[in-house]
């Protein structure tokens, strides 16, 4: 399911986003797999975003064994204007494809002994060798470039199609090496129904002084 919370926007921009994230949605992620999330938005006017947190990216422990992740949370902002607040979205619908394919694992991993141990995060992009996240630079982070190449893609599909055209869509099977793109369905994702909500409990607000979509810590 897809929750919209409008923070502090003007009234039809969360529901335009909503839209939008329907779209985004539908797009990588195929119907069993949209059945089963749960992808909460929060939209703001103001100049800040919060980032999908890299524990809602790691497995969930089970009783007998871990379960992959299905609850997310992120913020997107429409300070720098619409399309920009839409990118931000798409941006972290591709982050949650990959997560949910596979293609990015993450993990926690307890690293030295006694008290200088410490709990740190290791990533496996595309099934190659496992890397602590801190060690790889943002603009080289594979998983950060293929979200940044597509949203960009998935916004122009989106305003195209809204202003009456059908776009030519690009369409690709999962693969390591590939973002799964699938056909929009003939009864696409209903858009989420917006709630205003004047604060939500535990919202960490990161400013954002530049232009940047890094979704994943």
């Amino acid at each position: 399911m897809f929750f919209i919370n409008a923070l502090d926007t003007c009234p039809g921009e969360a529901e335009l986003l909503a839209v939008f994230a329907a779209y985004a949605a539908d797009r990588p992620l195929p119907k069993h797999l949209r059945r089963r999330l749960s992808v909460t938005i929060n939209t703001t006017a103001q100049p800040v975003r919060v980032l999908i947190s890299i524990d809602h990216m790691t497995p969930q422990r089970g009783s007998l064994r871990q379960s992959p992740p299905i609850d997310f949370v992120f913020t997107t902002s429409v300070s720098v204007g619409m399309r920009d607040a839409m990118e931000i979205i798409a941006h972290g619908m591709i982050h949650i494809s990959q997560i949910c394919h596979g293609r990015t694992r993450v993990q926690e991993r307890r690293v030295g002994a006694g008290m200088s141990a410490q709990q740190i995060h290791i990533v496996s992009w595309c099934r190659a060798k496992p890397t602590p996240i801190d060690q790889i630079e943002w603009h080289k982070r594979p998983w950060e470039i293929e979200a940044g190449d597509w949203q960009t893609i998935f916004v122009d599909e989106f305003l195209v199609r809204s202003s009456g055209t059908v776009p030519t869509v690009t369409l690709q099977k999962r693969q390591p090496d590939k973002l799964a793109l699938y056909r929009l369905p003939k009864n696409p994702t209903p858009a989420a129904r917006v709630k205003a909500v004047s604060t939500v409990p535990c919202l960490s607000y990161t400013p954002e002084p530049q232009k940047t979509h890094h979704m994943l810590q």
